[in-house]
């Protein structure tokens, strides 16, 4: 019961911030990027985020036209990919723009094994979402380290984008300037006991 009134509060406050969140400057004609907030916005996806939760919230903008938009949560298990589940799929008819946000929830349990995930997207005055869990792992003696992007990506015809990164260590944790490189050098996956990884596609 705790855990849905939480899950309640942290949508309905999503759903704020998706209205209240403001668009920055952009080098590509076709981008996602993190929505920049205000410091009370900030200072509420703090308070919310607290208790074992996270709130990523995106901007995505493109000049041309796309007819398939994909989210999706990949779990890795030493680099080898042992869990895909679709988060948003949204199929138009390829003749306009896309223009939206995408936001994501995600609370774990205090060990780090259990994760809840939901995916809201807003575009052209309609709203989509999907609630799901996780795999179970195994993360006894690991530390983790995790993040989303911190600046706009250039959105490219059927390429992959790391958006969001959560891996878990028992040797430490290497760091990279730009996270795309996992998309370029998926080998280095294999260095990780688990890695759940938050993509997105536009084709």
């Amino acid at each position: 019961m705790r855990h849905i009134k939480i899950f309640i509060l942290l949508a309905l406050c999503v759903t704020a911030l998706f209205l209240a969140g403001c668009s920055t400057e952009f080098v590509y004609p076709n981008h996602i990027s993190p929505t920049e907030l205000t410091d009370e916005q900030q200072d509420l996806v703090s308070l919310l985020t607290a208790h074992r939760s996270e709130i990523l919230i995106f901007d995505y903008v493109t000049a041309e036209a796309f007819e398939h938009v994909e989210f999706w949560l990949e779990t890795y298990q030493y680099g080898t990919l042992i869990e895909q589940i679709q988060g948003i799929h949204q199929i138009d008819d390829g003749t306009q723009p896309q223009n939206g946000q995408l936001a994501i929830i995600i609370n774990r349990d205090n060990s780090n094994q259990y994760s809840q995930w939901t995916f809201v997207v807003r575009q052209g005055g309609g709203v989509a979402s999907n609630r799901f869990e996780s795999l179970t792992i195994e993360v006894a003696g690991t530390s983790r380290g995790f993040g989303s992007i911190t600046e706009s990506v250039a959105i490219q015809n059927n390429t992959e984008i790391i958006l969001y990164i959560s891996k878990f260590s028992r040797d430490g944790l290497r760091t990279y300037s730009d996270m795309q490189t996992f998309v370029e050098q998926p080998e280095l996956l294999a260095e990780y006991p688990y890695v759940q990884i938050i993509k997105a596609r536009f084709s």
